[in-house]
């Protein structure tokens, strides 16, 4: 039985212009959300395409699926004009360097996306509540509403930096010498690639989320490595002892 369709606060259909480089996946998605009760547009994979789209039908959150990360950062910056929420999916891989010789220069490798994990995120983009009233929420439900899919490899990274805050708050102010290298470490990477491969990832976030809860933890400019975990750690401890005080009161 098909859903009802999903409104928007202002009583409209939530439209989705979907775009994607995998043809076979595009028609899965579209698919999966339909049967969700969102009404979907797909629109060929050319930035004026689908910008054109948004401006035609209003449309309130463009997925977009490409082999780089950064193909599209321009016309992610004029979706957020249009009132469009953005969820770029994270399907390329990277190759080393030896195997790039081995490849065709337009050789594409696209990793699997997981159905569930989208919708998970539409739906905290479009939560109804602001900032004032945040849910306690975990690590991975953060990292899953800032668009830090599961299958990223950098967000173990992610993970594992902010738990180690957590258990050690001290450790935020000497992140160089207390933090990287546990995580070279563990993840088998130099010092430099941890702290490069951080920064990529945090500024993956602050370009492309538009997500209220962010935007109120960090209000300026991209935060730094340091900012962005400690804020993280912060959060995460105030509201495990907030609940541990309800569950005593109770």
């Amino acid at each position: 039985m098909k859903q009802q369709p999903v409104m928007t606060s202002e009583g409209q259909p939530l439209t989705i212009v979907l775009s994607c480089v995998d043809p076979d996946m595009e028609m899965r998605l579209a698919k999966k959300l339909t049967d969700e009760g969102y009404t979907v547009i797909q629109a060929e994979l050319n930035p004026w395409t689908v910008l054109h789209q948004i401006y035609q039908l209003h449309a309130s959150l463009l997925i977009l699926q490409t082999n780089t990360g950064q193909a599209y950062e321009r016309e992610v910056e004029y979706c957020h004009l249009l009132d469009c929420k953005v969820l770029q999916l994270e399907t390329h891989a990277q190759i080393r360097a030896q195997e790039q010789k081995e490849k065709r220069p337009d050789a594409r490798l696209l990793l699997p996306v997981d159905m569930d994990c989208v919708l998970g995120m539409i739906q905290c983009l479009f939560r109804e509540g602001g900032p004032d009233e945040p849910a306690h929420l975990t690590l991975e439900e953060l990292l899953d509403r800032w668009q830090v899919t599961r299958r990223q490899p950098n967000r173990e990274m992610i993970e594992h930096a902010i738990l180690l805050m957590v258990e050690h708050p001290s450790w935020s102010e000497h992140i160089t010498k207390d933090i990287y290298p546990r995580l070279a470490q563990r993840h088998r990477l130099s010092v430099t690639a941890i702290e490069q491969r951080l920064r990529r990832a945090i500024t993956h976030i602050y370009l492309y989320s538009q997500d209220e809860l962010f935007r109120f933890l960090f209000p300026g400019d991209r935060p730094t490595n340091t900012q962005f975990c400690a804020v993280v750690a912060r959060y995460l401890v105030r509201y495990a002892q907030e609940d541990q005080e309800q569950e005593e009161v109770n």
